[in-house]
């Protein structure tokens, strides 16, 4: 559970890197999508989430297939590092 004005989320990246939660309860999942809309790809984002999380997949245009990515748990909260991003990506958190 989190505190009164704490955000679901933190993302550690450039201006011009946007994101958006969609909470899937009945799952027990997170749906994150990741924009970029800077003029270069960017590397390791960091995105930090309330509540723990043990399993978390890459999906991107573009790569050719799904990639699992490492997660980190720690106070209930999640951390998850995104190792690059070019346009698009989602990420699950379950």
């Amino acid at each position: 559970k989190r505190a009164y004005g704490e955000p679901l989320a933190t993302l550690e990246a450039p201006e011009g890197v946007l994101f958006n939660i969609a909470a899937q309860p009945q799952r027990k999942r997170l749906v994150v999508h990741l924009l970029n809309y800077t003029d270069h790809p960017v590397e390791k984002i960091k995105l930090t989430v309330q509540g723990r999380y043990e399993k978390c997949a890459l999906f991107s245009p573009d790569v050719q297939m799904q990639t699992r990515c490492g997660s980190v748990v720690m106070d209930q909260k999640t951390t998850v590092e995104i190792p690059a991003l070019d346009i698009y990506s989602v990420l699950t958190l379950e």
